[in-house]
């Protein structure tokens, strides 16, 4: 009991026990961490489940699901698409917050924005930059130089930074990244 289930990239299935996730309680056969086949670490979810009881869970990892898509390749189609399917739903979702955030902030006006500009601020949050979990703070962008264009990218804050993971959610297919 009290123990953080803690696995990167996994697929957890409750066999016995209770564990709470997010404020919610877990019970025998619920499942978490479908984000798993997400290689974009920033789509993925950070929270992590503690045991409220004695916990016995199945777990699958991500590399245990690539192994199999090459030994069944027709399994391969039905999990990029919910491959895709979660990347789409988190990746809204993650630009939602963000914007919501840094419009709350008065950091961000997407209706002084161009189209370029957006987008490139989207890029960003997908890539990261606007991560709290992953630097510690929520930079914030100067649109006043923008808007007056005297930048031709935004000017983000750069203090307390990490590195983050620039890769993609939906990479290319290829014969050595099966699922990404």
């Amino acid at each position: 009991p009290h123990e953080a289930v803690i696995s990167d990239r996994t697929l957890f299935i409750i066999q016995k026990g209770i564990c709470a996730l997010k404020g919610k309680i877990l019970v025998s056969g619920d499942v978490w961490g479908e984000d798993m086949l997400l290689s974009n670490r920033i789509l993925r979810e950070q929270h992590h489940a503690r045991a409220l009881s004695y916990l016995t869970v199945l777990q699958l990892h991500v590399s245990a699901v690539v192994d199999i898509v090459q030994n069944y390749p027709e399994t391969r189609a039905k999990l990029r698409w919910a491959q895709v399917q979660i990347a789409i739903m988190r990746g809204v979702q993650k630009i939602a917050e963000v914007t919501y955030d840094l419009e709350k902030r008065g950091s961000l006006s997407r209706n002084k924005m161009s189209e370029n500009q957006r987008l490139e601020l989207y890029s960003d949050i997908l890539n990261g930059r606007y991560s709290q979990q992953e630097q510690g703070l929520l930079f914030h962008l100067d649109y006043m130089s923008l808007c007056r264009g005297q930048r031709d990218r935004p000017f983000y804050a750069t203090t307390s930074v990490r590195s983050t993971n620039r890769s993609s959610s939906l990479p290319a297919s290829s014969s050595n990244n099966v699922l990404g």
